[in-house]
């Protein structure tokens, strides 16, 4: 909170009347109070981000029995809308099991033929008792149930089995648990949002060897340059229920391995698609790792990986690393490019942008099998360039002289090209940083391409210096300067105009007025080629990028002739002598005679 001085008034003589009887306190002005208690109570509402998707399936609990050949699951499935109005959820996407009742409130339950959809009514939270229905399917001792359920992100399951000393399997692999209870086995487990469920049971002859609980976290590096993209991949693996002999990962056909390390490593192999051909960008090989011991509880890996990016502008697919076999598999990858490229994020399929990334270039990938896809192009240099003119006018021809400042970002300058008017001729070229220049008139445009000595990168200046001849007394065009492949242009112009001449601006264009005392100290100097009695700068204006231009009307001034007379007599016996000394100041326009009157 911020400190405020105030000035408070106690009575002097009274003070202890003032504090006594549950008073001692200080008046504030009204205003000050109100202050302090919008300070204290005023809540500011937080900005709220839209949610990634309309409604989802926050949760689902499962209790199940078997009855007969059918398992019956008593359902509550928890959806939640974040969108006012009606909202179609998919419920199950394929092999939908029987639905046999359905108790959905105001929600809306909709069979087809694929599956099963919700439709909400309202944003809200709405909770679905239904009771399933799935087959049971009995082979030598064994039992086993397929189920495709609602795809929450977490779901429960319980489920009593009429028999004790049972043993259970779970694809794919997740952890579970069993427990005797009055002649009964119950299995209860946790899993995903995978499409698909499998639970087999028997006795403990009948049951399969029990299968590793591979979980993976993948954090990637990817580098995009010119004409290649590196990755770095780190996997870190946990390892449940059984040990693994060997992993094996899935990767893009074009993408090269360049190394693979990690603790205990015996070997390491690639096996290529049987056939090659059509688009290879749609293969795979598998990378198969073997350990010189099996691997259990927890493992590292690195990959470093490399493709090649075709000539810009280019699409690439940020590598898409799979394990094979991982119940689980999610992790990160953060994207950066050379200071020549840009990209830009095109496709993303179970990928979200990072919320607690510093940078915008790192995103989550939520699951396997996901879609990353960058549009690459080159960088563009964002240049930005102040100019300052001066335009002398005499009476047949205008001079242009032009100072320019360019501060260029990201990516450095080789040349650069400036559009000027038509009938201008360049005469000259400045700066410590031109290695040629040369004009070239074959376009509709004239263009002035100037090479550098070397490519540029932050603050450097140049001139150029050109004439443009014109008819007597006819209107002038103020040259309007574009620099080419800028981010922004301004400049601001100083006219002279021959004290001959009177100037009237006739079309103002795109052109601004300007106060001629605001004008830079260079642009109110005059050049070598007149003196300061010639011309006088009277008129001033600014423009921003490619304007149109300002016109000025011109007519000659008459001529101001001031003349100072001296006078000297002589008189004679018989005559007077004068001798007049005449001193004539012409001003504005010469004059070629002047016309006396004698006595």
């Amino acid at each position: 909170m911020v400190e405020r001085e105030r000035t408070v008034y106690v009575p002097f003589e009274e003070l202890e009347k003032v504090f006594k009887d549950g008073g001692k306190g200080v008046f504030l002005p009204y205003r000050e109070f109100l202050d302090l208690w919008n300070e204290l109570t005023i809540k500011r509402e937080a900005e709220v981000k839209p949610p990634p998707t309309d409604a989802v399936i926050a949760k689902a609990e499962y209790s199940g029995r078997i009855e007969g050949e059918s398992l019956i699951l008593d359902a509550k499935v928890t959806v939640e809308s974040f969108k006012k109005g009606w909202v179609l959820l998919p419920l199950v996407a394929k092999k939908a099991p029987g639905i046999g009742e359905a108790e959905t409130g105001k929600a809306v339950l909709r069979s087809r033929s694929d599956g099963a959809d919700v439709l909400l009514p309202d944003k809200g939270v709405y909770e679905l008792m239904m009771k399933i229905y799935a087959p049971i399917q009995r082979s030598r001792g064994q039992s086993r149930v397929s189920l495709n359920l609602p795809r929450a992100a977490v779901s429960r399951l319980t489920l009593n089995v009429p028999e004790e000393g049972l043993e259970f399997s779970l694809n794919p692999a997740a952890a579970f648990t069993t427990q005797m209870t009055d002649g009964q086995t119950q299995f209860s487990c946790f899993f995903g949002s995978g499409e698909q469920q499998e639970i087999a049971w028997g006795s403990g002859q009948a049951v399969t060897q029990m299968q590793p609980l591979l979980l993976a976290n993948t954090k990637m590096t990817t580098k995009i340059g010119a004409s290649s993209m590196t990755t770095e991949a780190n996997i870190a693996f946990r390892i449940l229920r059984a040990p693994v002999s060997e992993l094996k990962i899935t990767l893009p056909y074009l993408q090269e391995v360049l190394g693979v390390t990690g603790p205990g490593i015996k070997e390491w192999k690639l096996i290529e698609p049987a056939a090659v051909a059509g688009n290879l960008e749609q293969l795979k090989k598998t990378l198969v790792i073997i350990p010189e011991k099996p691997l259990r509880d927890d493992y590292t890996l690195k990959l470093q990986l490399e493709s090649l990016v075709a000539q810009l502008p280019a699409e690439i697919s940020v590598p898409e690393i799979e394990i094979v076999g991982a119940s689980q598999a999610n992790g990160e990858v953060t994207l950066s490019g050379e200071a020549q490229i840009d990209f830009t994020p095109k496709t993303l399929t179970s990928v979200t942008r990072s919320q607690t990334a510093t940078s915008g270039s790192t995103f989550r990938l939520l699951r396997q099998p996901y879609e990353l896809t960058l549009e690459v192009t080159e960088a563009k240099s964002q240049v930005e360039v102040t100019s300052a003119s001066r335009i002398e006018i005499m009476r047949d021809s205008t001079r242009l002289e032009t100072f320019f400042d360019y501060h260029v970002r990201r990516v450095g300058l080789f040349d650069l090209r400036v559009a000027v008017p038509v009938g201008l001729t360049i005469t000259d070229v400045q700066g410590a940083d031109i290695a040629e220049w040369k004009l070239d008139v074959t376009g509709a445009i004239p263009m002035l391409q100037v090479k550098l000595n070397q490519q540029k990168v932050g603050a450097f200046q140049w001139s150029l210096i050109g004439r443009q001849p014109r008819a007597l007394l006819a209107d002038v065009s103020l040259p309007v300067i574009a620099p080419q492949g800028v981010t922004r242009h301004e400049s601001v112009v100083g006219v002279a105009v021959h004290s001959s001449l009177e100037a009237n601006t006739r079309e103002l264009g795109d052109f601004q007025q300007e106060d001629v005392v605001a004008l830079p100290a260079n642009l109110r100097q005059v050049s070598a080629q007149a003196t300061s009695s010639d011309l006088e700068t009277s008129l001033a204006f600014r423009y921003r990028d490619a304007a149109k231009p300002a016109v000025l009307a011109l007519k000659s001034r008459s001529s101001q002739v001031s003349v100072e007379v001296l006078t000297w007599v002589e008189v004679r016996e018989q005559s007077t002598r004068h001798t007049w000394t005449l001193a004539f100041e012409v001003a504005y326009a010469g004059r070629d005679r002047f016309v006396l009157a004698v006595p």
